[in-house]
């Protein structure tokens, strides 16, 4: 029995048809964040990730081995953004106004009554006045945009402390950590 052994040419051959058409590798530095309601947030951004998205597993045992189903619906992570907080708070400002201006945060204020809702339901915090679409662009080598991870219907869950503390010897920038939820994201390269 003969055993086919392709020649060295083709091993050199198939492994140059494998070779990526894009060398470069993404850089960490290279992002910018947009979001519209927290423009001074964007601006001094130093850290976000696009979040974990990861599918259920329902496990369906026998006397055979374990059986893996995949389920149906995508779970995201939260959304987490560390950003400098700068001099007059301004940045920290936005997102605290933001979250503010949809929750209850003051014991003097009534619940709203059943009828007071039915005749203007944005009474009740109606999503669309304070959820947004926020956008991460990702840029290549060369400082253009290379892809777009785009969050829909975003809005701040946690505003992160700000550590102040006398005993540092150096001045050093407080930073500031902001948590968002979102419904869904879609990414789109360039």
């Amino acid at each position: 029995m003969e055993v086919y052994m392709p020649q060295y040419n083709q091993y050199v051959q198939y492994a140059l048809d494998r070779q990526p058409d894009n060398e470069n590798l993404l850089q960490t530095t290279g992002f910018r964040f947009v979001l519209s309601k927290a423009p001074e947030v964007v601006y001094f951004c130093q850290n976000v990730q696009v979040p974990t998205i990861s599918v259920g597993v329902t496990d369906v045992f026998s006397k055979h081995p374990t059986i893996h189903f995949a389920d149906p619906k995508l779970t995201y992570e939260p959304l987490n953004i560390t950003f400098l907080v700068n001099e007059d708070m301004g940045n920290w400002m936005e997102i605290y106004n933001w979250m503010r201006s949809f929750t209850i945060h003051d014991e003097k204020i009534q619940p709203r009554s059943w009828q007071e809702l039915k005749t203007d339901p944005r009474k009740a915090g109606d999503p669309a006045d304070y959820q947004v679409d926020g956008t991460l662009v990702i840029l290549n080598s060369n400082s253009r945009p290379q892809a777009s991870v785009t969050f829909k219907d975003i809005f701040p869950s946690t505003l992160g402390e700000l550590e102040l503390n006398a005993t540092d010897g150096d001045a050093t920038q407080v930073t500031c950590t902001a948590t968002f939820q979102y419904r869904d994201y879609f990414v789109e390269i360039y």
